[in-house]
């Protein structure tokens, strides 16, 4: 008996490739970077906070992070939505880091990713400030 799909009817989740590094690109606040990244990392869901947006169609968006394929498409983003953030974090996800994601979104550069709070920051490599036009 072949196996059961598992999934959402929106989506298909991925784990990070396993021939490289995966480069993305989370939207945070000058604040958050002050004080460690660790609440720009966990999700609302696990914050307390109640689902917005996105988050309103699924319960794993809620308990996902969105993060950006591109600087590109991170600072649109961060520039239309002033109030999300004026920083980005890169970060290179490892393939044996444990992190899964999926394309959630009609922008086809934005993900939302699932994995360990300490785990994500710890792959932070820089922060990126956004200059606004």
């Amino acid at each position: 008996m072949p196996p059961a799909r598992l999934g959402h009817p929106l989506f298909t989740v991925h784990v990070v490739p396993r021939d490289g590094v995966l480069r993305l690109y989370r939207i945070v606040r000058k604040d958050d970077v002050d004080r460690g990244l660790e609440r720009a990392f966990t999700p609302n869901h696990a914050r307390g906070l109640g689902p917005r947006g996105p988050e309103l169609v699924s319960t794993l968006i809620h308990r996902g992070l969105s993060m950006y394929t591109t600087v590109a498409g991170a600072t649109t983003t961060a520039r239309r939505f002033q109030q999300i953030g004026d920083h980005l974090a890169e970060v290179h996800l490892p393939p044996d880091a444990g992190i899964n994601l999926a394309p959630t979104a009609r922008d086809p550069e934005h993900v939302t990713v699932w994995g360990d709070t300490d785990t994500l920051v710890a792959c932070v490599t820089r922060i990126i400030p956004i200059e606004r036009s």
